[in-house]
């Protein structure tokens, strides 16, 4: 952007991102996976019991993000459009059998969030919350390690920007996002100002 230009003149087109060969609907729901995510690690990190209100977050997170990608597969689409519920562990075998030789990373981990999960919800029992912050560092190597296997993304380039719903607005953050990579947060914080500007008028 040159001296004489305002981001305001022009939405312009967003600069290129690390993941356009995804459909929007698919990192829509990536964006929000990512959402919970945060909000779960924030929880781990609220004093006891509070945070053992982040297992049920990180586990949607997880969750959600396992049927996506059996989705985004093609894994077993028969059970699933039958709306067949597997169970939580099942998601493993039958999206490792579809991307082979690729395969998810951290089962037993994310095996133990699951125990974690059904003690506080079916049986309060609240996890204490060293093993909540283990349980966050667990889901922060399932995601890192998990995203590009599945979707060829890095999970920190799942732009929360994608659940805002004005297009103009969002194509400012996008922007913003990919000016602030370069170092240039002048320009960022412009892009960051006009998106505002775009939600208040619309």
């Amino acid at each position: 952007m040159t001296s004489d230009e305002h981001p305001l003149d022009d939405p312009g087109q967003v600069i290129e991102s690390h993941h356009d060969h995804l459909p929007v609907a698919t990192m829509q729901r990536l964006a929000l996976f990512r959402y919970l995510y945060v909000l779960g690690i924030n929880q781990t990190r609220q004093p006891e019991p509070l945070a053992a209100l982040a297992v049920l977050s990180l586990h949607d997170s997880v969750e959600l993000f396992l049927h996506l990608c059996a989705e985004h597969a093609d894994a077993q689409r028969g059970q699933l459009s039958r709306g067949k519920m597997l169970k939580f562990e099942e998601y493993f075998g039958i999206i490792n059998e579809a991307i082979a030789p690729r395969r998810l990373s951290h089962q037993a981990a994310m095996v133990r969030l699951n125990e974690a999960r059904i003690g506080l919800k079916h049986h309060g029992t609240a996890t204490a919350r060293l093993t909540v912050e283990q349980l966050g560092a667990d889901v922060t190597r399932f995601f890192g390690d998990n995203t590009p296997v599945v979707f060829s993304t890095e999970f920190g380039n799942i732009s929360m920007a994608n659940l805002v719903a004005s297009d103009s607005a969002r194509t400012y953050l996008r922007n913003a996002e990919a000016e602030l990579e370069s170092g240039n947060t002048e320009a960022a914080s412009e892009f960051i100002a006009v998106a505002f500007q775009h939600l208040i008028r619309e």
